[in-house]
């Protein structure tokens, strides 16, 4: 499954210009729980960016991911929080509820889903919506934005997805090491493994966003070391398959990329 990351490479510098009628989607991640007897529940995390207009109320689409047969699941909005990181005390405030130039917004819906209807083993749970964040520089400013995991219903016993535990939000400084980690967790399967890798963001399915000059979804950012993402740390850029611990030190300011972690 896969984690899409909103990442703003911004303190202080300035904002470029927004469109003012567009949703600016930062990240997003579908997680699933099986229940039994061909029910999965269903959960949509996605990150808003608070200078763009609010999230439209698009349905997800399971379809099977060879062959005909589709579902339009029931999802309800359970929960809606600033998860910008700023401090109740600070005095200037995200830009969801206050005047900071910054502001993300994690919006989670739930559902429950019975899959016997799909003639197929392998379904593809996905959303989509208008737009990407219109300030992303690095390549895909204001394209679709889509996201998806794959749920195999014939495995047995069944299957459920990892689980996050750390918003996928961070305002970080240039000229500064960081390091990531997403925090996921596997405790309803026994015997599970995780990995990761750094894979091609998506505006459809099986359609890659193009990025530009010297970026890719191995090195989406600019770094200590750019373009050569294989340098020892703290310059380079890496994703350690086995924690999931994502570090580099970033070099450029103003910078906004999409990045992609399965």
């Amino acid at each position: 499954m896969k984690k899409f990351i909103p990442i703003l490479f911004l303190l202080f510098g300035l904002l470029s210009f927004r469109h003012a009628n567009a949703t600016h989607v930062m990240g997003s991640d579908i997680t699933y729980e099986c229940l039994g007897n061909g029910l999965y529940k269903l959960r949509l995390t996605v990150y808003r960016d608070c200078n763009g207009v609010q999230l439209s109320n698009t349905p997800m689409n399971i379809k099977c991911a060879s062959g005909s047969g589709s579902i339009t699941p029931n999802m309800t909005k359970i929960s809606v929080k600033d998860v910008t990181g700023l401090g109740s005390n600070c005095p200037t405030q995200s830009r969801c509820s206050g005047s900071y130039a910054y502001g993300i917004e994690e919006h989670i819906w739930e559902g429950t889903v019975n899959l016997n209807s799909l003639n197929c083993c392998e379904v593809i749970v996905s959303w989509e919506q208008c737009c990407r964040n219109s300030n992303i520089s690095t390549g895909a400013a204001d394209q679709n934005f889509y996201t998806s995991a794959r749920i195999n219903k014939c495995v047995t016993p069944c299957n459920s997805s990892p689980k996050f535990t750390s918003p996928p939000a961070a305002l970080i400084c240039v000229g500064q090491d960081f390091v990531f980690n997403n925090g996921a967790s596997d405790t309803l399967d026994v015997g599970d493994s995780l990995s990761y890798k750094l894979v091609n963001p998506l505006s459809a399915e099986g359609t890659a966003i193009g990025y530009s000059g010297s970026w890719s979804a191995q090195r989406p950012i600019s770094f200590l070391g750019f373009p050569n993402a294989g340098l020892g740390f703290p310059a380079g850029f890496r994703l350690d398959s086995v924690t999931g611990d994502l570090s580099f030190r970033p070099t450029k300011q103003n910078e906004v990329t999409v990045m992609v972690i399965e």
